[in-house]
This record gives structure tokens, C-alpha cells and sequence, in this order.
């Protein structure tokens, strides 16, 4: 035992030291370091009371202030009952001391869980933005693969909620307490400062989990979050027309900067000075947009030979591994010439096509790395406008007598051959279909088409995969395929299992207003993916561009699952069940006269199309529906609740909903009729030690869904 004076600064313990003596404070304060906080120790604290003695240090402990401690041997808890024993007149204030600092304690931990916590977020929210924060500012994207590693923060076991509940009311009442009940004598106060130190022993196991996590936390994030404060900044420079360090060229001359890039031969002189001519031309007029036939004629005569540029450009870049980024843009946006293009849209043109990065999941990609993929004969070019495949339209042309049968045979394969078919068909159509407005339609990024700022028009990938995801998690089953399963391994001969088989979404080089569905499966397969549009710059809102999109898929899958059936109530179908339900409206009992007359209207404005009528009330069905806004009527929310099930978070939100109570009991009845057998094969196999393949368990997990 020894009094020991303390000047501010001194350590009077160091963690990791041998845990042999504890300290009254007798005047002035001591701080227990915690990581980057503390917690003060003011006079009558007892310093050490957390650590074990015999053990080491886990904190270590610096005076605050000039001050004043009295040290005694530490060696077992019994030694903190006897201090108190020894000091009976002051036993009480230390009592209440040791509250005080316990509840301090808590108090640390609960503002570091939080900090930890609020980091967590806050790295997961960069994480999500980060691929926009890459185009707003042209940074090319980096991989991350260490934040694969982040795991959420600790959940603690060692606090539990009713004593910290206790120690603050011990702590709130401290007057009482140390008035009616620590002056009851050393027993008392002993309990209540064991009390306080078995809180703080809990704590600090808390603690220590934090801080061990916030160490990791650092390592692993401490390169993403560099590089998001440094993109914020350059942001903030952008915004703020600062320097972006964005090394943007000045554009001139990119039309013959286009021209000349092609392999020689690939595309004509005369097809150059055609398009000089006709640009020029086409810049010199101030209201380009107009639909005079003069106008249209000259868009026309562009359009042709813009498609002949693109492919000669298109055959150079495919080998070229150091494009251009004014090539990139011509590729990307369609950028060809400066004269029609404004300069900040050009800068932001630049920074998009320099920070592109392909979709990791190879499903959303732009109309060149598509046509890369036909060229390379990774796919099959898509239908052309009469709904034939590229080998059905070669047999025509045979029949025709327009190829011979050799030609047929060598075109097949031959991979300009399917690229020319693409581009005619898929690319020059789709091009024209994205854009929506189709008298005014013409290839070429001009300004007067830019309806809206680039930045809230761009389909990034990120942004078409977020709404992809949105439609997802409504629509749970919109992209799963049956298929039969079959294992005579596990004495599976044949069951229907179902996968998801995800849709290619292509990015149109224009500023359109429309999404569209070009063909739900390739060939006969029903397993392979769809193919779909999207403008690259969409001037409507894109989550509704791509809720109809998804809505025309789901009319189309089903009749191209049903065949020649699609509209045959006698198999029961989303198709069969709408047609018949917008074909006999006015006989449906179901329907209120106001009902009928509003479904009348629909049908006039859709032409009596029945796939437009469903594609709107399939919109209304995953914006408002989905949302507890009852818009459709009952019949129509029948069909499609039926055949489109909303997903099980969905469901539960609306469970309350009296409208669709009966909807959601049905929905669970036929889930359960059709789990309980796979269920049973499941569990057979699990008793007797046979491994349960993936097909099932995820079959299995989807009902549940």
C-alpha cells in the first residue's frame, strides 16, 4: 500500500501490464482509455475496478489532472471487499462512484456500437452509389474484393437490457441510495460495487468485440473509403465547375476523326463524303427536330449510312485494344459529330464512356459489347421483324432463290454475315423502337433530342439492375423457367423444377423514350435468356419504362409456353384467362356498369390489343398494388395476382389487407400443395444420409417465397 502523486500525463498503467495492484482516486481524475474515447475516473473512483487481477491490463489508465491515488495489492476480487472494509467512512462514495463510472461505461460502448454501426451503413450506401459516383465524376472503376469480407457488426450477448436498465436507476436515484442503503454498512457497499464491476466486465467484453471489429473494419474499407472521399471532392468540383481532374480532350473534328477510323476499304469514300454532305447539312439546320418531309428525308438518308459507318467502325474496334474514346462514344451514345452536340454534353459524354465498366454478371450491356457477342458467335443473332431466327431466314432466301444452298451453308457461320443480320434487324429497329418517336427518329446524338439533363437520363447499368431487382422482389417468379429434373442417382426420374434464367438488356445509342421486349426466349429453348431494350438515355421514367417491359414479357412468355393454346380458356393461363376476361367484359357480372365503360375506353385506346390493355394493369399492379393502392378491379386483380404472385414480403404487408386476404390463403394453399411432396423427398433423402441436390433445396426455397 502507497500513496502515489500523479502530474497530468502520467501513465499509471500501460495495457498488456501485469494486473497487480488497483488505485483509490484520493483527489483529481484519472482517464481509462477505450480506443480513440475514455471515461474519466474522478476522486473516490476505484481505478481498475474492470480488469481482473492476475491478468493484464486491458485498458490502460493516464491522469487527467495533478492527482492523487492510494494503491493496494490486487491479487483477488476478495482485496476490492476489504478495501472497502478499511475506508468504511468513504465506502459509500465509492460506491457511488463506481455506479457512476459503470453507467459511464455503458454509455461509451453504446456511442462506439453506434459509431461501428453507423460506419457499417455508411460504407454499404457508398458501395451502392459507387458506380454512379464513377460516371458523375469519369472515373474508371476499380474492384473492391476486400469489402466481400465485411461482415455486419458484432451483436453483443454479454449486455443484457435489464441491467442496464438497473444500473441506471441505481445510478438516477443516487441520492436515495446513498442515503437509505450504502450507509447500511461495507456489506452493502461491497455488493453494490461488485455489482457495478461484473457490468463493467460485460461491458468491456463488448467493448473488446467492437474494437476488434472497428480494426478490421479499417483494413478492409480503408481503400474504398480514399477512394470515395476523393471522388466526393472531385464531384464536388464538377458541381461546383471547379477542376475535376478529369482529363477531358477538346472534341473537333469527330466526324472525321470517325471517318478515318475504320480499316481501309470497310467503308467507301463515297459513303464518306455522302455523310460529310449530309451532316453538314443536317447541323446547318436550327429546328432539327421538325417532321416536315424534308426533315424525315434527310434524317433518312443519314440513318442508312450511319448503320454502314457503324459497322466499319465496329469491325476495327473489336480488335483494338486501345479504342479511342471519342470511337467509344460513337459506339456508346452515337456521337458524331460535334456541330449537333452541346460542349458540357460532350464533357459528360467523355467521363461516361471513359468510366464504363461491363456488368459483372455479363446480362446488361451496350449494343456493342452485343454485337461483339454475336460476331464472336458467344450468341445467335436475335429475330428480325418477321419473327424469324437468322437460320430460318437464310432457308427463305433460299427458297427465294435470292442465296444458294453453298451460300447458305458458309453464311451460317461466317461471323460478318451475323453481325450484318443484327445490325439490320435488331440493332436498326430496336434503335427506332427505343427511341419512341418515330417520325423524328434519327441515329445520331443530337441536342435537340436531350429532353433532359444526361445525368438523370442515363441507364446506367447500375441504375437498369436496380430496377430489375425492384421488379424482382415484387414479381418474385417473373424470370423462372419450369424444366424437368431428373437424378436416377437419388431416384429422381423426372420432376418440375424451375430456374431463373435472367434476360440480356441491351443499352440503345439514343435518347428514347421506351423499353421493349424484342423476344422472350432465343430459338426453341424455353431456358435461355430473353432479350431486351432499353435507350440509353431514357427521357421517361426508367422504373416505369422497365415495369412495362417486364409486363410485356410476362404476356409473351406465357403464350410462347402455351403455344397455340394461349388463348384457350380450357387451358388455364395468365393469357388465356385475360383474353377471355377482356373479350366477354361486358357479360361479367363481376364488373360495375362504371367498371365496363372504363374498360371500354382502355380497349379503344389500346386498338383492342389485349397485350397493351394487360401491360398497363400489369403496371398498375406492381406500382400501386404492391403498394396497398388499390387501383385494378376485382377480375383483373384476380388473373394476375394468380399467375404473378406477389413476393412473401409483399404479402405479409398487405396481409391486413381484406382485398386480398382471399388472394394471399389461396396463394399459400397451392404453395403448400406443391411443397409438401418435395418436402417429404427432401427429408427421405436427408434420413438416409443421401445428399439433397441444389435443384430441390433451391425449388424447395422458392416456394417459400
Amino acid at each position: 500500500m502507497a500513496m502515489i502523486e500523479c502530474a497530468a500525463g502520467t501513465k499509471l498503467h500501460e495495457v498488456g501490464q501485469k494486473v497487480e495492484t488497483v488505485e483509490i482516486i484520493l483527489k483529481g481524475s484519472i482517464r481509462m482509455n477505450v480506443g480513440e474515447d475514455g471515461v474519466e475516473l474522478k476522486q473516490g473512483s476505484i481505478v481498475g475496478l474492470t480488469e481482473s487481477p492476475g491478468g493484464n491490463f486491458a485498458f490502460s489508465y493516464e491522469a487527467s489532472t495533478d492527482a492523487t491515488v492510494y494503491s493496494y495489492p490486487f491479487t483477488c476480487h476478495e482485496d476490492l471487499e476489504k478495501i472497502l472494509y478499511v475506508n468504511q467512512k468513504i465506502a459509500p462514495s465509492i460506491t457511488v462512484q463506481s455506479i457512476r463510472n459503470a453507467v459511464d461505461f455503458y454509455n461509451l460502448y453504446f456511442h462506439l456500437k453506434q459509431k461501428v454501426e453507423d460506419n457499417y451503413k455508411w460504407v454499404l450506401e457508398k458501395k451502392k452509389n459507387y458506380p454512379e459516383l464513377c460516371l458523375e465524376t469519369g472515373t474508371q472503376q476499380e474492384e473492391y474484393p476486400e469489402l466481400e469480407e465485411l461482415t455486419a457488426p458484432p451483436t453483443p450477448t454479454s449486455v443484457e437490457h435489464w441491467n442496464v436498465a438497473y444500473m441506471n436507476m441505481v445510478h438516477d436515484y443516487e441520492d436515495r441510495f446513498l442515503s437509505q442503503v450504502y450507509t447500511l454498512g461495507s456489506a452493502m457497499c461491497a455488493g453494490m460495487v461488485f455489482s457495478a464491476g461484473s457490468f463493467m466486465d460485460n461491458i468491456e467484453e463488448a467493448v473488446q468485440e467492437e474494437l476488434a471489429y472497428q480494426e478490421e473494419f479499417v483494413r478492409l474499407t480503408n481503400r474504398f473509403r480514399i477512394a470515395i472521399q476523393n471522388l466526393e471532392a472531385k464531384k464536388k468540383g464538377v458541381a461546383t465547375g471547379g477542376n475535376s481532374n478529369v482529363d477531358v480532350p477538346v472534341m473537333k473534328d469527330i466526324l472525321e476523326q470517325i471517318i478515318i477510323y475504320p480499316t481501309q476499304g470497310t467503308f467507301s469514300d463515297e459513303d464518306a463524303a455522302l455523310l460529310r454532305q449530309l451532316m453538314k447539312q443536317y447541323a446547318s439546320v436550327k429546328e432539327r427536330g421538325e417532321t416536315s418531309d424534308e426533315m424525315r428525308g434527310l434524317r433518312r438518308k443519314i440513318t442508312d449510312v450511319f448503320y454502314r459507318l457503324y459497322e466499319a467502325v465496329f469491325l476495327k474496334a473489336i480488335t483494338d485494344a486501345n479504342m479511342p474514346s471519342i470511337i467509344r462514344m460513337f459506339l456508346m451514345f452515337g456521337v458524331l459529330d460535334e456541330r449537333v452536340v452541346k460542349e458540357e454534353d460532350l464533357q459528360v459524354l467523355f467521363r461516361y464512356a471513359s468510366a464504363y465498366m461491363p456488368d459483372p454478371n455479363g446480362k446488361i450491356m451496350t449494343v456493342y459489347e452485343w454485337l461483339g457477342k454475336i460476331y464472336r458467335m458467344e450468341e445467335n443473332p436475335s429475330r428480325n421483324e418477321f419473327d424469324l431466327d437468322y437460320p430460318s431466314q437464310l432457308r427463305e432466301d433460299v427458297r427465294n432463290g435470292d442465296i444458294t444452298e453453298a451460300q447458305e451453308q458458309q453464311m451460317l457461320n461466317d461471323p460478318k454475315c451475323r453481325l450484318q443480320f443484327e445490325l439490320r434487324n435488331f440493332f436498326a429497329i430496336g434503335n427506332r423502337m427505343t427511341f419512341g418517336r418515330v417520325s423524328a427518329f434519327i441515329p445520331v446524338f443530337d441536342a435537340c433530342n436531350c429532353l433532359m439533363p444526361l445525368d438523370k437520363a442515363y441507364a446506367s447499368i447500375h441504375r437498369v439492375q436496380e430496377e430489375m431487382d425492384r421488379i424482382r422482389s415484387i414479381d418474385y417468379n417473373i424470370f423462372e423457367r419450369e424444366y424437368t429434373y431428373h437424378n436416377e442417382d437419388v431416384g429422381i426420374p423426372q420432376l418440375p423444377v424451375h430456374k431463373e434464367v435472367f434476360p440480356y438488356i441491351i443499352l440503345m445509342p439514343n435518347f428514347g423514350s421506351r423499353a421493349v421486349l424484342w423476344q422472350e426466349i432465343e430459338g426453341k429453348k424455353r431456358t435461355s435468356p430473353g432479350r431486351m431494350m432499353v435507350p440509353i438515355f431514357d427521357v421517361e421514367d426508367l422504373g416505369d419504362s422497365v415495369t412495362k417491359m417486364c409486363g410485356e414479357f410476362r404476356w409473351e412468355m406465357c403464350k410462347t409456353e402455351q403455344g397455340i393454346h394461349w388463348n384457350d380458356l380450357s387451358d388455364p393461363s395468365l393469357t388465356a384467362e385475360y383474353s377471355d376476361y377482356l373479350q366477354y367484359y361486358r357479360k361479367n357480372s363481376n364488373l360495375s356498369q362504371d367498371q365496363r365503360e372504363k374498360l371500354k375506353k382502355d380497349l379503344q385506346k389500346a386498338g383492342n390489343n389485349y397485350r397493351r390493355v394487360f401491360v398497363a394493369d400489369y403496371y398498375t399492379y406492381i406500382t400501386f398494388e404492391a403498394k396497398g393502392a388499390l387501383r385494378l378491379n376485382k377480375v383483373s386483380r384476380d388473373i394476375i395476382f394468380h399467375y404473378c404472385p406477389f413476393a412473401d414480403e409483399v404479402r405479409k404487408a398487405l396481409a391486413a389487407n381484406p382485398t386480398y386476404q382471399e388472394h394471399i390463403n389461396k396463394h399459400q394453399g397451392r404453395v403448400s400443395q406443391k411443397a409438401r411432396p418435395l418436402a417429404n423427398i427432401i427429408k427421405k433423402m436427408q434420413n438416409t444420409q443421401v445428399p439433397v441436390p441444389k435443384e430441390l433445396m433451391r425449388e424447395y426455397e422458392l416456394l417459400q417465397k
